[in-house]
């Protein structure tokens, strides 16, 4: 019997390797196309920005469906939450026939629905992977996924517009096949035998609040930097090239972070969650003031280095070791709408881009990321008091 429960707990970390791979293919083929079509329309850094804001209000949801999904279960998410796959592929359809500036409301109406069924579908299979016997293994399976999905379709989406006259909708039917894909994995995925007593009330102590708070401070600081930069990289490095774009914004970076995941992994359950998490802060707190500075391909360099799935990894293990099983999909709900709400405000990087320049306005967005240390620093004071 423990023989044949170590193979399904294996067989579950496995499954939430492929699953995410296909899911990292459908959003990176839409986020590597969002910044080089709009700016190819003529929208400004602001209206370029606006596309991640309305992918952030639909993830904002992520705190409802993890709450409730600590309540109902979260069969009936998963199930709801694979029909994102039909605005993705409007969204190709869309731009594929009409490319003009004034669909730009259709396309943001797309995403925000897109992103929203997204985020039925993330919260609630974050919130079973937590539930393993290796919390670690699990959250670094999924970034092992969707790190090589995110590097493989972000190549792929740059060629096919490049190389290929209706490049874009061929695209999107791309990224709506794979997140079909995942969707029906995520599905056949089998609940781990965990029992827990599901709650309808649980309030967040203030150790949680504070990594809540951390995590949205760290996003708001790389979300508003991680627009700008990929605006600069399309238009300033790489000369408007997709397929360039494809391969410095999304490849290098998927292929590389998902090297790193082993040794997050390891280093999360050697030195715990909150250790792994704070590290990442430091180390965004530290490149993204250099990057601003540097130039050419020396920019490209530093942008390529594998910090975020130790912060995802590090968070995700931080709030394991926070909260109790009975609210996970809350606080994984919560964790993802923090870093969507982020997403949300950052688009204000792009008006001070517009007004003081990108440079300047990046090395502000890295400034931003430091202020995440005073939360994360009132953790272990409250964290003791509790």
């Amino acid at each position: 019997m423990i023989l044949v429960e170590y193979v399904k707990i294996k067989t579950r970390i496995i499954l939430y390797a492929v699953a995410f791979f296909f899911q990292g293919i459908a959003d990176a083929v839409l986020f590597t196309l969002m910044i080089p079509l709009i700016k190819n329309l003529g929208g400004t850094d602001f209206e370029t920005l606006l596309a991640h804001t309305m992918y952030g209000l639909g993830m904002i949801t992520s705190f409802i469906w993890g709450s409730l999904s600590d309540i109902i279960g979260r069969r009936l998410f998963l199930r709801v939450g694979s029909l994102a796959f039909a605005p993705l592929l409007l969204i190709g359809i869309v731009f594929s026939e009409v490319i003009q500036i004034k669909i730009l409301v259709t396309f943001y109406l797309l995403i925000f629905l897109y992103s929203m069924l997204c985020a039925m579908m993330y919260s609630s299979l974050i919130a079973e992977a937590s539930l393993e016997a290796n919390p670690s293994r699990a959250f670094g399976s999924v970034n092992l996924g969707g790190d090589l999905g995110w590097g493989l379709g972000g190549v792929i989406a740059g060629a096919l517009v490049e190389k290929m006259a209706r490049g874009v909708l061929w695209v999107f039917i791309l990224g709506s096949v794979s997140y079909a894909i995942f969707a029906i994995i995520a599905n056949i995925i089998k609940e781990s035998k965990e029992e827990i007593r599901r709650k309808y009330r649980y309030k967040f102590r203030y150790s949680a609040l504070m990594l809540l708070i951390s995590v949205f401070l760290l996003s708001f600081g790389r979300e508003w930097v991680y627009g700008l930069f990929s605006i600069k990289t399309y238009l300033d490095i790489l000369g408007g090239s997709t397929l360039y774009y494809g391969i410095f914004v999304t490849m290098l970076p998927g292929i590389i972070s998902a090297l790193a995941v082993p040794l997050y992994v390891r280093l999360a359950e050697r030195f715990g969650g909150l250790a792994t998490y704070g590290l990442s802060i430091a180390i965004y707190s530290i490149i993204i003031p250099v990057m601003a500075l540097s130039k050419g391909y020396m920019a490209l360099v530093i942008w390529v280095l594998p910090i975020w799935p130790m912060y995802d990894i590090g968070s995700k293990k931080s709030s394991e070791e926070l909260v109790p099983k009975t609210a996970r999909g809350k606080i994984i709900g919560a964790m993802t709408a923090m870093v969507e709400i982020a997403m949300i405000i950052a688009a204000v990087g792009g008006y001070f881009s517009d007004v003081l320049g990108r440079e300047l306005s990046i090395f502000l967005g890295g400034l931003l990321v430091t202020t995440a240390l005073v939360p994360y620093g009132l953790i272990f004071y409250f964290k003791r008091r509790e």
